[in-house]
Order: structure tokens, then C-alpha cells, then sequence
């Protein structure tokens, strides 16, 4: 499996919201996932967490445009499906 940035956001203040976006690709089972991963707060006093998606799903869902965009093409580049 290789796991590839596709987007990175830093909002805030002191830029302590942040965002990661990741491609998943397994070539062995020809499948390919998105995970967001999230950061909220500093110092320790945040939160974060991390969530993964089917390609489908995260295209249905309320996340970002410009991921979105950085996914079709990442797709379209690679020639996955």
C-alpha cells in the first residue's frame, strides 16, 4: 500500500486548524481510499482524529471542492478507477 499527500489546510489564527487529505493506494487489491486526517487546537489542548472514505463516498460528501478536484485528477492521472 502507498499513501500519497493529496491536500494539506491551515486555518486560524496561528494556523492551528489543520487538515490533511491522503490518497490510500492498495495495487495488490486495486483499491483506493481517502483519509482525512485533523488537528484542532495547540499545545496539546486540541483535538484530532482521522476518518477514511471509499473514492465514491468522499465524492458525496460535504468535504472541500478543491480535494475533490485534487482526487479526480490524482484518479485520472493514474489511470485508477
Amino acid at each position: 500500500m502507498t499513501k500519497h499527500l493529496l491536500y494539506e489546510e491551515r486555518r486560524g489564527s496561528l494556523r492551528d486548524h489543520e487538515d490533511w487529505w491522503y490518497v490510500l493506494v492498495d495495487d495488490e487489491a486495486a483499491v483506493i481510499s481517502v483519509i482525512h486526517e485533523w488537528s484542532r487546537g495547540s499545545l496539546g489542548l486540541g483535538t484530532s482524529g482521522e476518518k477514511t472514505y471509499a473514492v465514491d463516498e468522499f465524492l458525496a460528501s460535504d468535504g472541500p471542492d478543491d480535494v475533490k478536484t485534487e482526487l479526480e485528477e490524482f484518479i485520472a492521472g493514474d489511470g485508477h478507477a
